[in-house]
């Protein structure tokens, strides 16, 4: 495993790699509160099949540092070239989950000849106005209060309840995972969730998409899901059974099946 440090744009971000140098690469990009380790059987699964595999921890997440917002999806975007440019990987496929997910679709629509694919993991395009407001309320109570106020929430959206009952031990990674995120790197990035708006410009994607959801997954259900597939010209959708939020984590097995079939491998 390669790790590395990169500056851009007044952060240093936190980055790994996996797989052999000069393979295809494929750049996972994960969750709000989530860091490089929330991939860690993704990155084995295709480093095993020789591909390149790559992650960073957004700014204020893991071990990257935060900067000043404004956080934009631009901005993130920089943070990617940033990291590609680094490990001296083109065109590569992206993987992004939620947060992520917003990336690597703004990334296909704005700059789509410099990427081989998308995979979307449970992400929205579009945030109705209900949930903006309910993110702008969880804002102010992490500048508040801290991360800390989240992490029950976020660990029963994450998760199916049978999954928190069965592994104790992945669900305290997770727990810890969240409360190593800045609290207002997290606040700063519920900028980007809450004024997504990328639903109507999907059509214009000519990338080979991929659209993964977690059966249960409230945050970003099958069925907006499976409209941004609908909308994205040759995408297709799968649903990933027994999973909420985080199928990467709570079925990766199923997950990297899917991956990897979209990847060829």
């Amino acid at each position: 495993m390669d790790q590395a440090t990169i500056s851009s744009r007044g952060a240093t971000l936190h980055a790994i790699a996996a797989g052999p140098a000069g393979a295809p690469a494929v750049v996972l990009m994960g969750s709000l509160a989530s860091d490089t380790t929330s991939w860690a059987s993704q990155i084995e699964a295709l480093a095993g099949a020789g591909l390149r595999a790559i992650s960073f921890d957004f700014r204020g997440h893991g071990a990257s540092s935060t900067a000043p917002p404004p956080f934009t999806l631009e901005l993130f975007m920089d943070d990617l070239r940033a990291t590609c440019r680094h490990f001296g990987v083109t065109r590569p496929h992206l993987v992004g989950l939620s947060l992520g997910g917003m990336v690597a679709m703004h990334a296909a629509i704005h700059a789509g000849a410099d990427y081989a694919g998308i995979v979307v993991a449970s992400a929205r395009a579009h945030m109705p106005e209900a949930a903006a407001n309910a993110w702008v309320a969880r804002a102010a109570e992490v500048r508040r209060d801290g991360v800390g106020i989240v992490v029950d929430g976020s660990i029963e959206r994450w998760f199916t309840e049978a999954f928190r009952q069965a592994h104790p031990e992945a669900v305290q990674a997770a727990r810890e995972m969240i409360l190593r995120t800045d609290a207002a790197a997290y606040a700063d990035c519920i900028d980007i969730v809450r004024s997504v708006d990328l639903l109507r410009h999907l059509p214009s994607v000519r990338l080979p998409a991929l659209y993964l959801v977690g059966e249960h997954d409230l945050a970003a259900t099958p069925a907006e899901m499976g409209d941004m597939a609908a909308r994205t010209p040759g995408a297709r959708l799968e649903i990933i059974p027994a999973a909420a939020h985080m199928p990467a984590i709570e079925q990766p097995a199923a997950f990297n099946a899917c991956l990897l079939g979209f990847l060829g491998k």
